[in-house]
C-alpha cells in the first residue's frame, strides 16, 4: 500500500513574526509517519498581524487554523499575501516528487520509510546546498588530501567562474540545458558578452564540473536520475600541440648558453648596487633567482618531469646507479637514473640521466636536486629568461614537458620508451605528444623531394632506352634481307 502525502502547518510553532512553517507528512500503513520541512513559511492574515507570538499561543490549538493564510482540508496557502501562486505551484512540485520516488522505489520494491527519506532529503539537497559551497567543501575538507595544490586551484577557478555566471547556482540546476546554455556563453567572444574562452578551455572546463556532479551523485547529494551528463556530451577537442607548446633544440639550446653563462655575485645580493645589476643585465647575465629556475626547467627538459616532482628531487632517495653492458661491444659502463614516484598519478617511473641533466646534477651531493621555489615565483623567472633568451615562446613548467617528449620523438626515441619515462598508463596520452616539429617536418619532407627526384631519374632512364629501341628498329627496318639474314646468323652465334 502506498503511503498517503499531506501538507501541514506548524500552528504549535509560530515564528517571532507569527508566521508559521509547512510541512509535508508521509504516513506509512497508517502507523509509521515522516515530516520534511519544505522550506516555506504562511504568515498571518491581515488583521491578524499585530498578535503577538505569546498572545497566538493563549489562543487553542485548533482554532489558530483560522489565523493563517491556509486552507487546511484544501492544503493550499489562500489569498492574503504576495506569491500565494507561487507557495502553492511549489507544494505542487513536491508532491509530485515524493510520488515520483514512491513508484520508483516500488519498481525496485525497495519502498520502505527510510529509503524513502534517503531518496526524498537526497534531492532536496540538492535544491538547497549552491555548487560552489559544495565543492569548495569537497575541495578543502572531504578530499583535502586527494588534491595536488595546484589541482585545488585549477578546480576553484572553474567553480568559482561558473558562479559568477550564474551566482549561487544550486546543485539541481545544473541541468541539460543550463550546460548547453554556458557551454555557449564560454565560446561566445569577449566583444559580444560572453568568455571568449577556446573550445580546448571550454572542454576541460566541462570536464571539471562533470567531475563534481559525479561526485555528488555517489555521495548520494543528487539522484542518478537528474545526473545531466547522461545526455550532455562534452565536444571533444583534437589532443594535438602547436609549436609553442615545445621547444625546439636550438631553442633548449639558447637557454642552455645562460647557464653556461652564469657568474654568482661576488658579495651577497643585499650589498649588490643598482650599477651593479645593471652591469650584469647588460652583460646578459641572469639573476640567481632566475638561474635556480632555469636549471630546475632544463632538468625538466632532460628527464620530462613535472614541475612538483623536479622539486620534490632528493639525491639520497631519488638517483640511483647501476652498470650497464654495451649489447655490441660488451663493455660495463656506471650509468645513473632516476626512480621516483610521480606525484600526479603515484606511478613509479624509472628515468635515466643524459649527459646534460648530469652537468646540472651532483651525483655525489647529499639532499635536494633543487632549492624550493613557489610556482608564481617560477613562472616570473621563467617570463625573464624567456626575454633574455630571444625566445619568441611563453616559457612555463609544463613546456619542458612538452619539448622532452618532442624531443625524445625527433630524435627517433620509441613511443613505448616515451611512455615509460612520462609515467603515463595509457598509450593515448602519450600519442598527444607525436606531434613533429617544423625542423623535422621540413626534413620528412625533403625525404620527397628525393623521391621524386629519384623517380623522374628512372623515368628519363626508361626514356632513354625506350629511344634507343626505336631508333634500332627504325634501322632494322631499312637493312635488305641479306643483311637481315646475316644479323640473325651473328646473333645466334653470340646467344649459344
Amino acid at each position: 500500500m502506498n503511503p498517503t502525502i499531506h501538507f501541514k502547518i506548524r500552528i504549535e510553532r509560530p515564528s517571532p513574526d507569527g508566521s508559521t512553517a509547512v510541512f509535508m507528512r508521509v504516513t506509512f500503513n497508517r502507523k509509521q509517519i515522516l515530516s520534511f520541512s519544505i522550506g516555506q513559511t504562511i504568515p498571518l492574515k491581515k488583521e491578524y498581524q499585530k498578535l503577538r507570538v505569546e498572545e497566538i499561543k493563549q489562543i487553542p490549538t485548533n482554532k489558530r487554523y483560522d489565523l493563517y493564510c491556509w486552507d487546511n482540508e484544501k492544503e493550499r496557502a489562500t489569498k492574503g499575501f504576495g506569491n500565494t501562486e507561487t507557495l502553492n505551484l511549489f507544494l505542487d512540485d513536491e508532491k509530485k516528487r515524493a510520488n515520483d520516488i514512491v513508484y520508483d522505489l516500488n519498481k525496485k520494491e525497495r519502498l520502505t520509510p527510510d529509503n524513502f527519506k534517503k531518496e526524498f532529503l537526497k534531492a532536496d539537497n540538492a535544491n538547497n546546498i549552491t555548487l560552489l559551497e559544495y565543492c569548495l567543501n569537497e575541495i578543502n575538507k572531504n578530499r583535502s588530501e586527494q588534491f595536488a595544490s595546484e589541482t585545488k586551484r585549477s578546480y576553484k577557478s572553474v567553480i568559482t567562474k561558473l558562479n559568477n555566471y550564474k551566482p549561487n547556482i544550486r546543485l539541481s540546476d545544473i541541468t541539460y540545458k543550463f550546460l548547453t546554455e554556458y557551454e555557449n556563453f564560454m565560446l561566445t567572444t569577449k566583444e559580444e558578452k560572453g568568455a571568449g574562452n577556446n573550445k580546448r578551455t571550454v572542454e576541460n572546463n566541462m570536464k571539471i564540473i562533470r567531475t563534481f556532479i559525479s561526485m555528488a551523485c555517489k555521495n548520494g547529494d543528487l539522484s542518478e536520475k537528474n545526473y545531466p551528463f547522461r545526455d550532455f556530451k562534452i565536444k571533444e577537442t583534437p589532443k594535438f600541440f602547436s609549436t609553442r607548446d615545445f621547444l625546439e633544440p636550438d631553442e633548449i639550446l639558447s637557454l642552455e648558453g645562460l647557464m653556461d653563462k652564469y657568474v654568482a655575485p661576488s658579495k651577497p645580493m643585499k650589498m649588490l648596487s643598482n650599477e651593479d645589476w645593471e652591469t650584469r643585465e647588460k652583460a646578459g647575465i641572469i639573476t640567481p633567482g632566475e638561474y635556480k629556475t632555469l636549471r630546475s626547467f632544463l632538468i625538466g627538459i632532460y628527464t620530462g618531469l613535472r614541475f612538483r616532482d623536479v622539486l620534490a628531487l632528493d639525491k639520497d632517495e631519488h638517483i640511483r646507479s647501476r652498470y650497464i653492458s654495451n649489447p655490441k661491444s660488451g663493455e660495463r659502463n656506471l650509468k645513473y637514473y632516476l626512480e621516483i614516484d610521480l606525484h600526479k598519478t603515484g606511478v613509479n617511473v624509472i628515468i635515466p640521466l643524459i649527459d646534460k641533466a648530469l652537468k646540472l646534477i651532483d651525483v655525489n651531493e647529499k639532499g635536494k636536486v633543487c632549492k624550493n621555489i613557489s610556482n608564481t615565483k617560477a613562472n616570473k623567472h621563467l617570463k625573464s629568461v624567456q626575454g633574455k633568451s630571444k625566445i619568441e615562446k611563453t616559457l612555463t613548467f609544463h613546456v619542458s614537458r612538452h619539448s622532452f617528449a618532442s624531443t625524445a620523438f625527433e630524435y627517433g626515441i620509441p613511443e613505448k620508451v616515451v611512455q615509460s619515462i612520462l609515467g603515463h598508463r595509457n598509450k593515448k596520452f602519450t600519442e598527444i605528444y607525436t606531434h613533429l616539429s617544423n625542423k623535422r617536418l621540413f626534413f620528412e619532407m625533403e625525404k620527397m623531394d628525393k623521391g621524386y627526384n629519384e623517380t623522374a631519374l628512372l623515368l628519363n632512364e626508361v626514356v632513354k632506352e625506350q629511344s634507343k629501341a626505336m631508333q634500332l628498329a627504325l634501322r632494322l627496318q631499312n637493312l635488305d634481307e641479306n643483311k637481315l639474314k646475316k644479323l640473325t646468323e651473328f646473333l645466334e652465334v653470340m646467344a649459344a
